[in-house]
């Protein structure tokens, strides 16, 4: 009989386990059979308490004995205490009766009042510790006490994994209140030590909660997680269910404490995954991401685990006015310049004609600390296409907050074939090339818009004006030159023209400048 029960533990394999403060170990491993093969150890000092088993184990009514084996399954319970080892092993006989052998180092026990007491103990310790039997046991505890007599007897249990057992059997049988529901997630909170442990029973537990008080009990339990993977996959289970509007805000303000950014940002992605249905997941909107998830993104600490939410939320192909802006507030409270920059190009392909989308934009871009990726997200925003007279005063307006000559350039160039003979947006683009502070730069801002916009005569002569803030005589004779040939539409330009050569102070350059514009004169 010995061969044949500790044959079973070379094929255990610990695919589930509970690590216990006091060193303790429980395993389950099911097997083709179906057949649950189960190992239990804990070791405190010199005590040691181990069980291992198959099949299904059913225990008397009174617990101290075991009623029935299944057959193949078998139960070897064993206490060290020192130098004393007591063995107790169980297994079917061949009449179908359980044969026991109770051993104290290697002696058998005699079957008196004295062993059967011990045998009483020892299985009441294994069931305490490991749940075996657990759905027979509650039934009985349930039929004698009702709920409160199973708690009772929860009290005196040492293990995760036995409380899991028992707290998933009391919800599978009892048909519990209110009350005693709450009472439960709160038994899941105190009485499972273990994170994977409380998490794998609340994943199984999830049915029993859906709505009012005993949710809110239950987000509490799940709360309670330590484990950022641990709570973060039970979670994960939550959103599998396609969970009401009610359920995913538990469990948006349960995602905004774990500690772990990427793990936030894990479920965060998968939230926003809901709201790909623009009819779907809607609060204050139809068709609008809730602003929960955005206090729970706001939350996230890691710059780039919170923009790839956000760039999560901008792969939709559709989005609300309300939801761009919600995406562009919190992209302005991004850290990182870089990260925020890849979320404000990403959500160029969003933006519309709305002050408040326009607003929310260009405060992002102003909060952006870096001239060259202030400049990249500008330069984004101009590619897109939307240049209109309000968009062009904010860019002109974001460009005097630039600190880097050529990043301000860059934007301008970019922005020069939208340039607008409007007064307002006319005079902001020039007053924004005035505050390039390098000759050059200047210069190629404003032969890049002589070449690229079709300019009136009150622009051209506002540009030709504009060569009197360069420093630079050859920069002055570079852009002079490159608008001689509009210049000589009128007789006014032609004047505005020579009136700026004349302020050159190299004689070689203002020559030049008025040689580009006399040929033509001359032919006339």
């Amino acid at each position: 009989m010995t061969g044949r029960l500790s044959a079973p533990l070379a094929v255990v394999s610990l695919v589930s386990s509970a690590i216990l403060a006091s060193g303790c170990v429980f395993a389950v491993d099911r097997g083709p059979d179906q057949d649950a093969t189960f190992h239990y150890h804990s070791s405190h000092l010199n005590r040691r308490f181990e069980v291992w088993g198959a099949g299904q184990v059913t225990f008397a009514d009174d617990d101290r004995g075991v009623a029935h084996i299944a057959p193949g399954g078998f139960l070897h319970v064993e206490e060290r205490r020192g130098f004393r080892t007591r063995r107790v092993r169980v297994a079917p006989g061949a009449d179908g009766r359980v044969r026991l052998t109770h051993t104290v180092n290697g002696r058998d026990q005699p079957d008196d009042a004295d062993a059967r007491q011990e045998l009483a103990r020892i299985f009441l310790q294994a069931i305490r510790r490991t749940g075996i039997g657990a759905e027979a046991r509650v039934g009985r505890l349930l039929a004698a006490g009702g709920v409160d007599r199973v708690f009772e007897d929860l009290a005196a249990f040492e293990s995760s994994s036995a409380v899991s057992r028992y707290l998933t059997a009391l919800l599978a049988q009892g048909t519990l209140t209110t009350a005693k529901l709450i009472e439960t997630a709160d038994q899941a909170t105190t009485r499972i030590g273990s994170s994977g442990t409380r998490a794998s029973f609340l994943i199984e537990a999830m049915p029993y909660f859906p709505s009012g008080d005993p949710q809110r009990a239950y987000f509490e339990a799940v709360d309670s997680i330590h484990s950022s993977g641990s709570r973060a996959r039970v979670l994960h289970a939550i959103l599998d269910l396609e969970p009401d509007r009610a359920t995913v805000g538990h469990v948006l303000r349960s995602a905004r404490s774990l500690d772990s950014s990427q793990t936030t940002a894990r479920v965060l992605i998968a939230v926003a995954a809901r709201y790909d249905d623009p009819r779907e997941g809607a609060e204050d909107a139809e068709d609008g991401v809730p602003p929960a998830f955005f206090e729970a993104v706001d939350s996230i600490r890691s710059s780039e685990s919170r923009a790839r939410v956000l760039r999560r939320v901008l792969d939709r192909d559709e989005l609300d006015a309300s939801t761009i802006v919600a995406v562009l507030r919190s992209t302005s409270r991004i850290t990182s310049n870089g990260s925020k920059t890849r979320v404000l190009m990403a959500a160029v392909d969003h933006y519309r004609v709305d002050p408040a989308v326009r607003d929310g934009f260009f405060d992002a871009v102003d909060s952006i600390t870096s001239s060259g990726d202030h400049a990249r997200a500008l330069v984004a925003f101009v590619d897109g296409g939307h240049l209109d007279g309000p968009a062009m005063l904010s860019l002109t307006r974001s460009v005097d907050t630039i600190s880097s000559n050529g990043a301000k350039a860059r934007v301008l160039v970019a922005a020069a074939p939208a340039f607008m003979n409007e007064p307002a947006p006319r005079d902001a683009f020039l007053d924004a090339v005035e505050t390039i502070s390098s000759s050059g730069e200047h210069a190629r801002v404003l032969v890049s818009l002589l070449s690229s916009a079709r300019l009136d005569d009150a622009s051209l002569s506002a540009v030709i004006r504009s060569v009197g803030a360069i420093s630079s005589s050859g920069e002055q004779a570079r852009v002079l030159v490159a608008a001689s040939d509009q210049a000589r539409r009128s007789a006014d330009l032609r004047a505005a023209y020579i009136e700026a050569a004349k302020r050159i102070r190299s004689d070689s350059e203002r020559r030049r400048v008025l040689a580009a514009l006399a040929p033509r004169e001359s032919e006339a």
